[in-house]
């Protein structure tokens, strides 16, 4: 794996995860999903599936 092809990989990891571990360390809900095609959506949006 090159070095340019890690770095992509952890900032999709960071995408993902940063989100969810942000209301945790903030003792907040967080009432999220993520779609098959990302990013994260609130469970009230109305475009989810």
């Amino acid at each position: 794996m090159t070095e340019a092809a890690l770095f992509e990989v952890v900032a999709s990891i960071q995408r993902f995860a940063q989100p969810a571990l942000d209301a945790a360390r903030e003792d907040r809900p967080f009432d999220h999903h993520w779609p098959p095609d990302g990013p994260w959506r609130s469970k009230g949006d109305a475009d989810h599936g």
